[in-house]
């Protein structure tokens, strides 16, 4: 099934203040009964004077007990203004 996740996650504090990074993975064909993974990318809120890139790889599906699944979110955001923040959560459920 062809299928992409909505992701909404804050960063870590990291210099006095935060970021949100957000977005939606890109598309691939594949349910919670397999391996798939999928790619994101995007560039942070903008917070205290600046923005940071952010891009990565999902992990494999996590299946969710009503059905559908998730996937972890592991990453850090570009060095910006002489900083980074790592951030870690899941995706929405499938769409």
């Amino acid at each position: 099934m062809l299928h992409a996740h909505p992701f909404a996650l804050p960063t870590s504090i990291s210099a006095g203040h935060r970021h949100l990074v957000r977005g939606t993975t890109t598309s691939t064909e594949g349910d919670e009964g397999d391996q798939h993974v999928h790619y994101y990318s995007g560039i942070s809120s903008y917070e205290d004077g600046h923005e940071h890139p952010f891009r990565g790889w999902t992990g494999p599906p996590i299946p969710l007990a009503n059905g559908g699944h998730t996937h972890e979110i592991v990453g850090q955001t570009s060095y910006t203004d002489c900083h980074s923040h790592p951030y870690r959560g899941q995706t929405g459920r499938n769409s």
